[in-house]
């Protein structure tokens, strides 16, 4: 087999005409996985829409990743156990002012404890997920944004699962605009 490119997994590079880069974390036969910098998110793209950062670009990323890391590591030795982050936020959904919660279930973007398995990070999610939704109808919220991402889909097949099973809700993609293929937008009736 021929190899078209001379990516490697732990590489960086930049995606051409989009303002996106990010580390290698996965190849396949004509797919290259990324976890994009800055969303988190891991997308996947063709060898050819990649270019591998400068060496000045990746000493520039590994001196300040490495420097934060080093002067953060002391201080959470020393700092109190930090109380858990929320992880709703509230947005702006439309002009006419309707709220929205927003909720990524990427796992790395979430707080949990001793969650070590891929099946108990999904529960996991679900459980975020269905968390937020109730906390959504408790509070006259009348949408939530599920940010599950793009990947094999497992995920977002078990929200919709989740979803099926509730009342006074429905759900379709989220703004495509704004999150792509990657979420669901829920409404919630009643609130």
């Amino acid at each position: 087999m021929k190899k078209t490119h001379n990516f490697q997994i732990g590489q960086h590079v930049k995606v051409i005409d989009e303002d996106c880069s990010g580390e290698i974390v996965d190849i396949q036969k004509d797919c290259i996985y990324i976890i994009c910098d800055r969303t988190g998110m891991t997308l996947h793209f063709h060898p050819g829409k990649l270019i591998a950062k400068t060496n000045d670009e990746e000493k520039m990323y590994h001196r300040y990743y490495h420097q934060n890391i080093e002067n953060k590591a002391p201080k959470e030795k020393v700092r109190k156990p930090k109380k858990e982050k929320s992880p709703y936020r509230i947005i702006n959904l439309n002009k006419k002012g309707d709220k929205a919660i927003e909720i990524d279930l990427h796992f790395a973007n979430m707080p949990h404890k001793y969650v070590r398995t891929k099946h108990e990070i999904l529960l996991h999610q679900l459980e975020k997920a269905r968390e937020a939704i109730e906390y959504a109808g408790s509070h006259h919220i009348r949408y939530v944004i599920l940010i599950h991402g793009i990947g094999k889909g497992v995920l977002k097949q078990e929200i919709i699962h989740l979803l099926k099973g509730m009342q006074n809700i429905e759900y379709n993609d989220a703004p495509y605009e704004r999150y792509g293929k990657g979420a669901l937008m829920v409404k919630i009736y009643g609130s």
